[in-house]
Order: structure tokens, then sequence, then C-alpha cells
């Protein structure tokens, strides 16, 4: 045994039941952050006609930096590149 009195372990068992509940209540909390982050700076930088527009399959392989053949180039991958390197190679309809 632990050698505690039932209080001590009643008492060692809900913090620790306490620690438990906080740390799930700080993820969701973390993922309202995010949501308020994207809402507040990602999303008012996005052009409105690209809001809900789903990417084609070359537009996304453009931006993971994939070339005709279906390999990978480093020096095709816009996130290497920059943004003018984005706005660059942007598949326009």
């Amino acid at each position: 045994m632990a050698r505690e009195t039932k209080t001590e372990a009643i008492r060692q068992a809900l913090e620790q039941r306490l620690a438990r509940l906080s740390a799930e209540h700080g993820r969701k909390r973390s993922k309202e952050q995010i949501i308020e982050y994207f809402r507040k700076e990602v999303w008012p930088h996005i052009p409105k006609a690209m809001l809900g527009k789903r990417l084609s399959k070359r537009e996304r392989e453009a931006m993971l930096g994939y070339g005709s053949a279906g390999v990978w180039n480093p020096y095709l991958c816009p996130l290497a590149q920059g943004p003018k390197y984005l706005e660059k190679t942007r598949v326009r309809n």
C-alpha cells in the first residue's frame, strides 16, 4: 500500500483528475484559438473569388512542387520560392 489515508488518496485522485480535465479543456481552447487566428489573420488575405473554391490537381501539385513528370523538385516548390513565385505560377481559369 501507499501508506496514505483514505482522505489523502481521494485528494490526490481528485487533483489528478482535475489536471487531466484541465489539459483536455486546454486543447479545445487551443483549437478555438487556431480557428480565430485563421479567421483574423489568414482568411482576410485570400481573394474573395478563391474562398470556397477547390484547387485543381494541377494547382495542388504546383503548390507542393511537383513537376510535369510527377516528381518533386525543390526548385518548383512555392514555399521555397516565396510569394512572387506563387503568383507567377498560379493557374488562371
